[in-house]
Protein backbone atom coordinates (compact mmCIF):
# COMPACT_ATOMS: atom_id res chain seq x y z
CA UNK A 1 0.00 0.00 0.00
CA UNK A 2 1.75 3.12 -0.98
CA UNK A 3 2.49 5.75 2.00
CA UNK A 4 -0.24 7.93 0.72
CA UNK A 5 -3.01 5.70 1.12
CA UNK A 6 -1.93 4.36 4.82
CA UNK A 7 -1.74 8.01 5.75
CA UNK A 8 -5.40 8.90 4.64
CA UNK A 9 -6.23 5.32 5.77
CA UNK A 10 -5.00 7.15 9.74
CA UNK A 11 -6.63 10.42 8.87
CA UNK A 12 -9.81 11.84 10.15
CA UNK A 13 -11.71 13.15 7.87
CA UNK A 14 -13.95 14.94 9.46
CA UNK A 15 -11.49 16.38 11.78
CA UNK A 16 -13.93 15.88 14.84
CA UNK A 17 -11.19 13.08 16.26
CA UNK A 18 -8.08 15.17 17.14
CA UNK A 19 -4.68 13.08 18.43
CA UNK A 20 -2.33 13.89 21.27
CA UNK A 21 0.78 11.88 21.56
CA UNK A 22 4.04 13.88 22.72
CA UNK A 23 6.21 11.01 22.14
CA UNK A 24 4.96 10.46 18.89
CA UNK A 25 8.08 11.37 16.32
CA UNK A 26 5.83 14.21 13.93
CA UNK A 27 3.60 15.46 17.12
CA UNK A 28 3.64 18.97 16.64
CA UNK A 29 1.51 22.09 18.39
CA UNK A 30 1.98 23.94 15.45
CA UNK A 31 -0.67 26.01 14.23
CA UNK A 32 -0.09 24.06 11.18
CA UNK A 33 -0.77 21.42 12.47
CA UNK A 34 -4.95 19.76 12.50
CA UNK A 35 -3.97 17.29 15.04
CA UNK A 36 -6.44 14.77 13.18
CA UNK A 37 -4.15 12.30 11.82
CA UNK A 38 -2.41 9.47 13.94
CA UNK A 39 0.66 10.13 12.02
CA UNK A 40 0.86 13.79 13.21
CA UNK A 41 -0.69 14.74 16.36
CA UNK A 42 -0.69 17.44 19.16
CA UNK A 43 2.24 17.38 21.79
CA UNK A 44 -0.62 18.60 24.65
CA UNK A 45 -4.11 18.00 24.94
CA UNK A 46 -4.33 21.87 25.42
CA UNK A 47 -3.50 22.66 21.97
CA UNK A 48 -5.85 19.65 21.77
CA UNK A 49 -8.43 21.72 23.56
CA UNK A 50 -7.96 25.09 21.27
CA UNK A 51 -8.64 23.44 18.42
CA UNK A 52 -11.95 21.47 19.43
CA UNK A 53 -12.97 24.97 20.81
CA UNK A 54 -12.88 26.35 17.05
CA UNK A 55 -15.17 23.24 16.18
CA UNK A 56 -17.58 24.32 19.10
CA UNK A 57 -18.13 27.57 17.66
CA UNK A 58 -21.03 27.62 15.32
CA UNK A 59 -22.31 30.97 13.95
CA UNK A 60 -25.60 32.12 13.19
CA UNK A 61 -28.91 30.17 14.65
CA UNK A 62 -29.18 26.69 15.70
CA UNK A 63 -25.48 26.67 17.10
CA UNK A 64 -26.26 24.72 20.13
CA UNK A 65 -24.92 21.38 19.18
CA UNK A 66 -23.18 19.05 21.29
CA UNK A 67 -20.81 16.02 20.41
CA UNK A 68 -18.33 17.99 18.26
CA UNK A 69 -14.88 16.62 18.78
CA UNK A 70 -12.84 13.94 20.71
CA UNK A 71 -9.66 14.06 21.69
CA UNK A 72 -7.76 10.66 21.90
CA UNK A 73 -5.26 11.11 24.42
CA UNK A 74 -2.25 7.61 24.43
CA UNK A 75 -0.88 6.47 27.36
CA UNK A 76 1.95 8.43 28.85
CA UNK A 77 2.45 11.51 30.91
CA UNK A 78 0.76 14.67 29.62
CA UNK A 79 1.40 17.44 31.23
CA UNK A 80 -0.96 20.61 31.83
CA UNK A 81 -0.23 24.04 32.18
CA UNK A 82 -3.48 24.84 34.38
CA UNK A 83 -2.48 28.31 35.56
CA UNK A 84 -5.05 31.00 35.80
CA UNK A 85 -5.40 32.90 32.51
CA UNK A 86 -6.80 36.03 31.15
CA UNK A 87 -9.94 37.73 31.83
CA UNK A 88 -12.05 40.53 30.56
CA UNK A 89 -12.80 43.48 33.84
CA UNK A 90 -15.94 44.80 33.96
CA UNK A 91 -14.89 47.56 31.82
CA UNK A 92 -14.07 45.39 28.89
CA UNK A 93 -10.34 45.46 29.61
CA UNK A 94 -8.68 42.02 29.18
CA UNK A 95 -6.17 41.35 32.06
CA UNK A 96 -3.67 39.03 33.72
CA UNK A 97 -4.02 37.30 37.44
CA UNK A 98 -2.04 40.06 38.42
CA UNK A 99 -4.48 42.39 36.87
CA UNK A 100 -1.69 43.59 34.35
CA UNK A 101 -3.32 45.05 30.86
CA UNK A 102 -2.55 42.22 27.88
CA UNK A 103 -3.48 42.27 24.53
CA UNK A 104 -3.30 38.04 22.63
CA UNK A 105 -2.36 38.69 18.92
CA UNK A 106 -3.46 36.07 16.24
CA UNK A 107 -1.99 32.93 16.39
CA UNK A 108 0.84 32.79 13.79
CA UNK A 109 3.87 30.15 13.26
CA UNK A 110 5.97 31.83 15.83
CA UNK A 111 3.08 31.83 18.35
CA UNK A 112 4.61 29.89 21.79
CA UNK A 113 2.89 26.32 22.54
CA UNK A 114 5.65 24.73 24.52
CA UNK A 115 3.90 23.60 27.58
CA UNK A 116 7.76 23.66 29.56
CA UNK A 117 8.02 27.14 28.69
CA UNK A 118 6.35 29.62 31.38
CA UNK A 119 6.09 32.40 28.45
CA UNK A 120 3.40 29.51 26.96
CA UNK A 121 0.38 30.91 25.19
CA UNK A 122 -1.32 28.13 26.21
CA UNK A 123 -2.35 29.26 29.59
CA UNK A 124 -3.72 32.58 28.53
CA UNK A 125 -7.08 30.51 27.75
CA UNK A 126 -7.37 29.33 31.15
CA UNK A 127 -10.39 30.26 33.21
CA UNK A 128 -9.45 33.64 35.35
CA UNK A 129 -9.37 31.05 38.75
CA UNK A 130 -6.82 28.11 36.66
CA UNK A 131 -7.83 25.29 35.34
CA UNK A 132 -8.26 24.33 31.45
CA UNK A 133 -11.42 25.62 29.94
CA UNK A 134 -12.81 22.37 28.22
CA UNK A 135 -15.23 23.44 25.13
CA UNK A 136 -19.22 22.31 24.97
CA UNK A 137 -19.51 19.01 23.59
CA UNK A 138 -15.60 17.91 24.04
CA UNK A 139 -15.02 14.44 24.96
CA UNK A 140 -11.19 13.71 26.35
CA UNK A 141 -10.70 9.77 25.86
CA UNK A 142 -7.43 8.06 27.09
CA UNK A 143 -6.10 4.63 24.93
CA UNK A 144 -5.66 3.24 28.43
CA UNK A 145 -6.61 4.30 31.57
CA UNK A 146 -4.33 3.07 33.59
CA UNK A 147 -1.46 4.06 31.79
CA UNK A 148 -2.37 7.49 31.08
CA UNK A 149 -1.20 10.02 33.48
CA UNK A 150 -2.50 13.96 33.16
CA UNK A 151 -0.23 15.95 35.38
CA UNK A 152 -0.82 19.94 36.62
CA UNK A 153 2.31 21.99 36.09
CA UNK A 154 0.14 24.94 38.64
CA UNK A 155 -0.51 23.51 42.00
CA UNK A 156 -1.77 26.24 44.43
CA UNK A 157 -0.34 26.25 47.68
CA UNK A 158 -3.04 25.07 49.89
CA UNK A 159 -2.21 26.84 53.47
CA UNK A 160 -2.82 29.96 52.00
CA UNK A 161 -6.04 31.38 52.14
CA UNK A 162 -5.61 34.48 50.35
CA UNK A 163 -5.56 32.15 46.57
CA UNK A 164 -8.13 30.59 45.35
CA UNK A 165 -8.34 26.49 44.62
CA UNK A 166 -7.89 25.75 41.11
CA UNK A 167 -8.94 22.44 39.39
CA UNK A 168 -7.22 20.82 36.17
CA UNK A 169 -9.77 21.01 33.89
CA UNK A 170 -13.17 23.44 33.61
CA UNK A 171 -16.10 21.24 32.29
CA UNK A 172 -18.34 23.29 29.91
CA UNK A 173 -21.65 21.58 28.82
CA UNK A 174 -21.63 18.21 27.37
CA UNK A 175 -18.30 17.08 28.35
Amino acid sequence: MPLARLENFLKNLNGNTLYVDPNELDASDSIENKGNSRLRPFKTIQRALIEAARFAYIPGPNNDLFDQTSILISPGTHFIDNRPGYYVNSAGVLKDPVGATKTISEFNISTNFDITDPANQLHVFNSHTGGVIVPKGTSIIANDLRKTKIKPKFVPNPIDDNIVPASIFQLTGAC
